[in-house]
């Protein structure tokens, strides 16, 4: 199964993407649409592919919601049981006819390895639960009612034996003692019997047809499991890139903080003090005679009269 579906997004842009499957949480009553473009990142087994899930409008407010972590968590999971064969009772396949004018309430995407091979398992899944829904239900058919035969009371066969020994002129004595009832015929009762042989055919198991079952089991747990330890080991080398980096970033920070502290204490390191030159006092001066200090001449006497 590979439909293709235009699906109005939240922004109001349609798109024509591939199905991947179309289902409901029972227990929310929530739909959901899994999709994919083909978005192709990287090559080889390093290779991603972009996959979308969409929450499908409802007309609901309670149901029409944006899609929250919680669902996010559940949304993925569904992917990881799809790829392990695990089975969800709360998920139910929906067939993709009911998808008619599908509107986008919210989107989430997430990148898969493709060699995890995810889109085929999952729409594998999805078309065997959506051919389950179309092949035809067993239709009880109501039996009809079956007319019991009617049996004659004793009253009746004494008097049907009184009319026919009118006709035939035997004594009415002899016909009474013809006229006894069966219990088994008024019963309407088929004796069984029980000696009779009862033919039954058996069918011999193909052990061979069990033992390729379980082949193919575990060569499918086989390769699941390179590639879970192959997903390890580039987790375990994203941690290990991510400690070499942690341990060069605090290695470098202790280096600068080394350097800070010797430069401080190189400031903080006293200078030897510079030789004080001595100061030499100048000798006094000897005071001033009066014949050297200078005359201010607006206080001179008049001295004019001689």
């Amino acid at each position: 199964m590979n439909e293709k579906i235009t699906i109005t997004t939240e922004k109001g842009n349609q798109i024509s993407a591939d199905i991947i499957c179309y289902l409901e949480n029972t227990v929310s009553g929530k739909k959901y649409l899994y999709y994919t473009l083909n978005e192709i990142t990287g090559t080889g087994t390093n290779s991603t592919v972009k996959i979308y899930v969409s929450k499908i409008l409802q007309n609901n407010p309670t149901l029409d919601t944006p899609i929250t972590e919680e669902e996010w968590n559940e949304l993925k999971g569904h992917m990881g049981e799809a790829l392990k064969g695990a089975v969800n009772n709360t998920v139910k396949y929906l067939p993709p006819s009911e998808l008619v004018n599908a509107v986008s309430v919210s989107d989430r995407a997430i990148a898969m390895p493709t060699n995890y091979d995810y889109i085929n398992k999952q729409r594998g899944i999805y078309a065997q639960a959506v051919a389950s829904m179309s092949e035809p239900v067993n239709k009880v058919v109501t039996p009809e009612p079956i007319e019991e035969p009617k049996t004659q009371t004793l009253n009746e066969a004494i008097n049907a034996s009184v009319e026919t020994s009118t006709a035939s002129n035997e004594p009415i004595g002899a016909q009474q003692a013809n006229v006894t009832p069966n219990v088994a015929e008024t019963n309407n009762i088929t004796p069984v019997n029980a000696s009779a042989n009862v033919n039954l055919t058996f069918k011999p198991l193909d052990a061979n047809e069990l033992e390729q079952k379980y082949a193919e089991m575990i060569e499918y747990i086989n390769k699941l499991k390179e590639m879970e330890l192959d997903a390890i080991k580039r987790y375990n080398a994203t941690i290990e890139l991510s400690n070499m980096h942690n341990e060069q970033h605090a290695n470098y920070v202790a280096n600068e903080q080394i350097k800070e502290n010797t430069q401080n204490v190189n400031n903080m390191t006293p200078k030897e003090p510079e030789p004080v030159t001595p100061i030499v006092p100048e000798p006094a001066k000897e005071p001033a005679s009066s014949s050297d200090i200078e005359t201010n001449w607006f206080d001179m006497p008049n001295n004019t009269a001689a």
